[in-house]
């Protein structure tokens, strides 16, 4: 039982770090560049901790934002130390990320916000103070 259990939770993990390379006809470099005016970072630094407030589009190009996947490394490779999937408010026409994280684990970090359903459009923009 404990196997079968471990298989699916191996093969959730699988699809969901490959779904973070599925990019579809434009780039994200070249969607998200498009959009860099749309999102806002804001930084609040105290001691050893820096408190990551994002904000972004509910939708572009007609389709509704659906997740948000921080990584440490390099996600287009799949060459990375940690990812995650911070949680996501809706306000207005903007989603709000928010999170919390030591600052010495700030840097490398890239995060990706996905909008519609399969492939989808994806977001990519570095996280730096």
């Amino acid at each position: 039982m404990i196997k079968v259990l471990f298989a699916i939770l191996l093969l959730f993990f699988s699809s969901e770090s490959l779904s973070t390379t599925c990019f579809g006809e434009e780039q994200p470099s070249q969607l998200s560049k498009k959009y860099e005016k749309s999102v806002k970072f804001d930084f609040f630094e105290d001691n050893q901790e820096v408190d990551v407030r994002i904000s972004a589009p509910n939708s572009i190009e007609g389709l509704d934002f659906t997740s948000a996947t921080l990584v440490k490394g390099n996600p287009e490779n799949l060459d990375f130390d940690f990812m995650f999937f911070p949680s996501a408010e809706h306000s207005g026409d903007q989603i709000i990320i928010y999170y919390m994280v030591k600052k010495n684990l700030l840097r490398e970090n890239t995060l990706q916000l996905k909008y519609g359903p399969g492939c989808g459009k994806i977001l990519q923009y570095s996280v730096s103070t």
